[in-house]
């Protein structure tokens, strides 16, 4: 018989074995499609070497608002420091927002990092002798692209202080 007339036999068998190893390449190629790292952010504090803590914010809170109890603090003028207590989001436990303090002219005089832990942050202002006395002063923090909560603080230097 003829070999050039001979027709050609389909190996179905190679052609599943191919269709079922392109089936898993596909599969592992949509299971780890979004598995690389997020692109990391390169954050300083004013070109300082200083170091502070990196948290990465939930992306389904990335809104989150800060804020404070209080529009207005007096503090007393006995004292070195003063913790102030602010309010986030319960969702973002173990979140680094960023607060800083301003003069009365705006200018920016302080800066620091606070994490959120249970629903609420701390601002530690020290030392406050430094503040003037009934020199209002702002503190705002934000968390992410949220909405900044602020505070204005002034120190009293009467006896009649809080």
């Amino acid at each position: 018989m003829d070999q050039q007339n001979v027709p050609r036999k389909t190996n179905w068998y190679k052609i599943r074995r191919l269709g079922v190893l392109l089936g898993i390449g596909v599969v592992l190629l949509l299971k780890f499609q979004n598995c690389a790292p997020a692109p990391g952010a390169s954050a300083s504090a004013g070109g300082s070497a200083e170091s502070f803590p990196v948290s990465t914010i939930d992306e389904t809170h990335l809104t989150t608002a800060v804020s404070f109890p209080q529009e207005k603090l007096k503090l007393k003028t006995d004292t070195e420091a003063a913790e102030i207590e602010g309010v986030c989001d319960i969702a973002q436990h173990g979140s680094i927002l960023g607060w800083r303090l301003y003069d009365s002219s705006g200018e920016e005089i302080g800066r620091g990092y606070s994490a959120c832990e249970s629903g609420r942050f701390m601002v530690e202002l020290a030392p406050t002798q430094e503040f003037v006395c009934d020199q209002p002063y702002t503190v705002s923090a934000r968390l992410g692209l949220g909405d900044e909560g602020a505070v204005q603080v002034s120190r009293s230097c009467h006896s009649d202080s809080i």
